[in-house]
């Protein structure tokens, strides 16, 4: 892949910073708590523009969900608090080649492998976030396991003229996510169990509380209000680990 002529001669898309409100709900401002998390921002299967969050892994590699943008696309990715399109870089979006939206093995309209990498126009300065140690790692963790969700996504996906802001805030593994789940984690996705992720905050890490490790990154849910469980695509299995170290060994 020829990764520096797609983004040398790929048109900066501009303006996409301009239509988000804060996120989170129940969150705060992450106040530099988790640099590592950036705004991902492209064109999704639909034309539309979409905002995402993703988590730096390594210098020049990026995680993210793979329903945020079309599989090798150019995207724009921003590591400020305050994301903005004057201050993004690009990148190169690749979507797992399992990805898939089923009916079927879940909630209507679930997602399969939803997991990509985008791979930096810049390498970043940036210490990245841990990947989990080994296949299998989340088995160990237990029910209730407290985690951090961090995104850039909105409460109100209609409100006009707010700059994406990153933000932070507690929630918890549930009952029949932790080990049950082969590919996805339940997550706590209300006011009363934690900060709710919303739209915009797909792809966002779930880290375990006060750490850097992620054990999965944010996928859907079921309520469009945000206030019911969500569920998010673990990221220690085979086939996760996998593609992520290949494309970390291509950009090293």
């Amino acid at each position: 892949m020829k990764l520096g002529r797609v983004l040398v001669i790929a048109l900066l898309i501009s303006g996409v910073f301009a239509a988000s409100a804060l996120a989170l709900v129940n969150g705060s401002p992450d106040n530099g708590r988790h640099p590592y998390v950036a705004a991902v921002v492209g064109h999704g299967a639909d034309g539309n523009l979409s905002i995402c969050t993703g988590t730096l892994v390594a210098p020049g590699v990026l995680v993210t969900a793979a329903h945020c943008a079309v599989d090798q696309s150019v995207v724009q990715v921003d590591f400020h608090e305050h994301a903005s399109s004057q201050t993004a870089q690009l990148g190169f979006f690749i979507a797992h080649p399992g990805f898939k939206l089923q009916s079927s093995g879940g909630l209507a309209g679930s997602d399969a492998n939803d997991l990509a990498v985008v791979l930096l126009q810049f390498p970043s300065s940036i210490t990245p976030a841990q990947l989990p140690s080994s296949v299998g790692f989340d088995d160990a963790l237990p029910n209730n396991q407290r985690i951090d969700n961090v995104g850039y996504g909105t409460t109100d996906p209609s409100a006009p003229g707010f700059a994406p802001i990153r933000m932070t805030g507690g929630g918890k593994i549930i009952p029949g996510g932790g080990s049950t789940g082969a590919m996805f984690l339940k997550i706590s996705s209300s006011p009363g169990q934690g900060a709710a992720t919303c739209n915009g905050d797909s792809g966002g890490p779930n880290l375990l509380a006060g750490t850097s490790t992620i054990v999965a990154i944010n996928s859907y849910g079921p309520s469009a209000s945000c206030a019911a469980v969500s569920y998010s695509q673990r990221l220690d299995t085979a086939a996760a680990l996998g593609f992520i170290h290949f494309w970390i060994s291509q950009v090293s």
